[in-house]
């Protein structure tokens, strides 16, 4: 009967003029058609009745050009909770090249891009989003879904593509699984952001959409975490942070927050003893420290880290406060640290049951402490630990939930919501940020003395670094806004860095050992007050690098302003030279045909059409930084020239024949590019000195006691 009716849906929808996307079946399996070619074929359940794989334990559900899939459950499924459902094609005809974000091991945390020529090469489990791209230029897409207890993963079966559902813990009581959302498109930009919205709102998860949600105000400065320059928490006291602080308040720098990282917990083998700083390091606690940060200092705010379940490996249950939830804890093993090795014997460890009210009250009670210590926002990590929590315990999804809605309930009572989430890339903590708004997309920053050398993007260097949240931002760019992690600005590869998070629109922070910022590319980062200069939009590979990964070409990733288009050029390959071109075509929906294109650090500028190219070209670990300006009357205001972000600080210009006005929003160099020298330049009605050459008009804007706006007037 259930077969019947799969088909009777299928017939229905197959049936309707309108739409680009219909599906069939046969003796294979179901078919999805999109624009009258066979695009997926052969879909069945995995394991099916009596081991074989069959249609007909598969629910489809469709909006617009997106198909939903569900797994029906029946008596026949193993109930072994390491065992996995799923749902897979047998072909992708006319797959031409993917790419596939996948979980790589051992710590799990976060996601990389592999290449993918044949789908039978995508690993059998862990990719969190896949995107493709058939021989007639159409693109595919395909995101996880998961719910009902079941964590959800895209992978290989046999060679085959589709989902694989786990439990880990005791099944949970569903007659569906949800698999995965798939859709098609010309543009790739719009398939990834539709995808989303269907796949969210299928969950009933729609405020996890980046669209429905605001930047923190408390993370909308640049910032200073410890970790880097605390060697990983080990050097971490009070006495460092307050040095440390000193040297950018005596630089006359506006640091607007500090995060006490890793490394300040009372604990016993990586378990949670209280809440309280250790002793030895924070003598006075926490209340004095942040009063001085602050009042003292200046500060604006100062978060602090802690792990998701507490601590690395939950709470001690022989201490004070082990003994306060004693009769709420629940117990798994894991490896003391995530290795690989056999010769790491597991142990065990404790957290509080997530069926518990004392869930709630532990981060309550923590967020409490905490925020009546002075800190006004947090940093939460180890998100991926669930997954070990799980096993024989509880199903994941459902685990990973509860402790998330508690988590950020209380967050978000204690401090706004204002929350840098961490170790975040699985199914099981992306999909339950909510309304959480900011999330690590790339792994750890590596500075050269701790193995960021290499093009490997594992603990890779800059350029690594850089492929991989260029990637991951694909995806994660469609929930939250992408933090691409802390780094060094006195690294010799700071700039290359800078670049980066300047024209992306997530949170900017260093971690600069005492002494030795670089405060020339700090200061390019934020106006005079420290607040970010942020872009529009999230930043993204351009769709020519969209397959790209690290092959000896120019790599371009854009962002945007309003109508005006940022994009950053970099070589990201182990090569000694790539070639490219730029064009206006590189932002997506650029609407303009005529631009005036500025490039940063040469200043050079080019009048170009919408279809024109330039020739680039880069040496190893070369970078380069362009502006794609809607020109009028051959005219164009660029900004304050000395951020890396110059677009973003004018307010509003408007630009008639021979005259320009403009409102940026803090001194510094401001530029534009006029077809002849000026007439006059009035800055906030006066005169001001002016130097004009090759078509390039800059004035000098005094800074005041305290950042405003300026009004500037060009005749010509």
């Amino acid at each position: 009967m259930r077969l019947f009716l799969l088909t009777l849906v299928l017939w229905s929808y197959s049936c309707s003029s309108q739409a680009l996307l219909r599906t069939y079946q046969d003796d294979r399996g179901i078919n999805i058609v999109y624009n009258n070619t066979d695009r997926l074929t052969g879909l069945r359940s995995y394991p099916g009745l009596e081991g074989t794989m069959t249609g007909s334990d598969l629910s489809l559900n469709y909006i617009d050009d997106f198909v939903i899939i569900d797994l029906i459950l029946n008596d026949n499924f193993p109930n072994d909770p390491k065992d996995f459902r799923g749902s897979f094609f047998d072909t992708i005809p006319g797959f031409d090249k993917g790419v596939a974000l996948w979980r790589y091991k051992p710590w799990n945390s976060w996601t990389k891009p592999i290449l993918i020529n044949n789908p039978s090469e995508i690993k059998d489990w862990d990719v969190q989003f896949f995107y493709w791209k058939y021989e007639d230029g159409v693109f595919g897409a395909a995101m996880p879904l998961s719910g009902q207890g079941y964590r959800t993963t895209l992978g290989n079966n046999q060679g085959k593509f589709g989902a694989k559902s786990v439990s880990y813990g005791p099944a949970a009581n569903t007659d569906k699984i949800p698999q995965m959302v798939i859709g098609f498109g010309e543009d790739p930009f719009k398939l990834f952001e539709g995808l989303y919205q269907v796949g969210l709102k299928a969950m009933g998860e729609t405020r996890n959409l980046l669209a429905n949600k605001t930047f923190p105000e408390k993370l909308d400065y640049i910032g200073w975490c410890t970790w880097n320059a605390s060697k990983k928490g080990q050097l971490l006291n009070e006495n460092l942070i307050i040095e440390s602080v000193k040297t950018f308040t005596e630089n006359d720098f506006p640091l607007g927050y500090v995060i006490v990282d890793d490394g300040w917990f009372d604990s016993t083998k990586g378990m949670l003893n209280s809440f309280s700083p250790d002793k030895t390091k924070f003598p006075n606690g926490f209340k004095s420290l942040n009063d001085t940060l602050i009042n003292y200092f200046g500060i604006r705010e100062v978060g602090v880290w802690h792990a998701f379940n507490g601590y690395w490996n939950g709470i001690n249950p022989d201490s004070e406060l082990g003994e306060r939830y004693k009769k709420e804890l629940f117990s798994w093993q894991q490896k003391p640290r995530p290795t690989s090795p056999d010769s790491i014997r597991l142990a065990k460890y404790y957290f509080i049951k997530p069926e518990s009210d004392s869930l709630l009250s532990f981060y309550r009670s923590m967020h409490e402490k905490l925020r009546n210590q002075g800190f006004t926002f947090l940093k939460v990590d180890n998100q991926l630990v669930t997954e070990k929590m799980a096993v024989n315990n509880y199903p994941i999804f459902s685990l990973s939930k509860k402790m998330h809605e508690a988590f950020y309930q209380s967050s978000n009572e204690y401090f706004d919501g204002a929350v840098l989430n961490c170790m975040d890339m699985t199914a099981e903590a992306y999909l339950n940020f909510g309304s959480s708004a900011v999330a690590r997309a790339v792994e750890d920053y590596f500075p050269e003395e701790e193995g960021g050398i290499g093009y490997k993007m594992e603990k890779g260097n800059a350029a690594a670094h850089l492929v991989m949240a260029f990637y991951n931002s694909l995806y994660f760019q469609q929930m939250v806004f992408p933090d691409f992690d802390m780094f060094e600005s006195h690294n010799p590869d700071a700039e290359f860095h800078a670049i980066a998070r300047a024209i992306n629109n997530g949170p900017v922070y260093v971690s600069d050992k005492p002494g030795h910022q670089n405060f020339e590319i700090l200061r390019s980062l934020c106006y005079s007050d420290g607040r970010l200069i942020r872009p529009s939009i999230p930043l993204t590979p351009t769709k020519d690098c969209l397959f790209q990964l690290q092959e000896p070409k120019l790599f371009k990733a854009f962002s945007k302003v309003g109508e005006m288009g940022l994009l950053g050029v970099w070589n990201l390959a182990d090569s000694d030279l790539v070639k490219g071109t730029i064009s206006p075509n590189d932002i997506a929906d650029i609407e303009w045909e005529d631009f005036i294109i500025y490039e940063y650090f040469s200043k050079k500028t080019w009048k170009v059409s919408k279809d024109d190219v330039i020739n680039v070209e880069l040496p190893r670990m070369g970078y380069k930084l362009f502006f794609v300006l809607p020109a009028k009357h051959n005219a164009v205001a660029i900004g304050l020239i000395n951020k890396y972000n110059s677009p973003a600080t004018i307010i509003s210009q408007k630009i008639e024949k021979g005259v320009i006005n403009v409102t940026v929003a803090d001194s510094g160099i401001f530029g534009a590019i006029i077809p002849k020298k000026p007439k006059s330049v009035l800055c906030n009605g006066k005169k001001i000195d002016l130097n004009y050459q090759n078509g390039l008009l800059t004035i000098e804007i005094a800074k005041g006691k305290i950042r405003q706006n300026n009004e500037i007037e060009i005749k010509w």
